[in-house]
């Protein structure tokens, strides 16, 4: 198998017959596993197998087999994944501010307020965010990835109350026919 990549708990491999094995040793991104097999959802990964085994050492591993998805596509590179995830962070970072200067929120930081704001599909926080987002980008393709974003997070809130995206732009992909999916899903603890 062709390895595709590395990360912080395993490594990702191109398997003969298209889809991709990703080995690991993080427990939380095999029960996320568990949770959406079979399932189609949009904008995550397809996950089409998931198993536990042992390395030579008696140490648990994991492998979740997954449908491959491009880095690229639509003209969507590298450099415009980081700057859309680096708006779309910024944009709910401002806004929380704004919110937490006033005394308005206790949420601990913008990621659980942004979480929980897009989870309860509360309309306000999330227009007012999406203006600030708007004003940064300035971009259709832009805004087609944010609302991907949100229905994703969504979409796995749905499912699992428990499940979350590794909000990076290196766990944005896109499948054949160029529906943007991210596929670095974990369990919370």
């Amino acid at each position: 198998m062709k390895m595709l990549g590395k990360g912080n708990h395993g490594a990702a491999y191109l398997m003969p017959d298209g889809r991709v094995r990703k080995e690991t040793n993080d427990w939380r991104e095999y029960e996320a596993a568990q949770v959406l097999k079979g399932l189609n959802l949009p904008h995550i990964v397809r996950i089409n197998e998931c198993q536990e085994y042992l390395d030579e050492d008696g140490e648990k591993h994991y492998a979740i087999i997954e449908e491959r998805l491009l880095m690229g596509a639509n003209g969507i590179g590298p450099k415009r994944k980081d700057r859309f995830m680096s708006c779309f962070k910024q944009s709910w970072a401002d806004y929380f501010d704004t919110l937490s200067a006033d005394g308005r929120l206790n949420y601990a930081n913008y990621v659980d307020f942004m979480f929980h704001c897009i989870r309860t599909e509360n309309q306000k926080q999330c227009q007012n965010v999406f203006r600030c987002f708007q004003q940064r980008t300035h971009s259709t393709r832009m805004t087609a990835m944010y609302h991907a974003t949100c229905t994703a997070i969504i979409t796995l809130y749905r499912q699992s109350p428990f499940l979350e995206i590794d909000m990076n732009s290196g766990n944005i992909g896109f499948s054949a026919d160029g529906q943007m999916k991210f596929f670095d899903i974990v369990r919370t603890p």
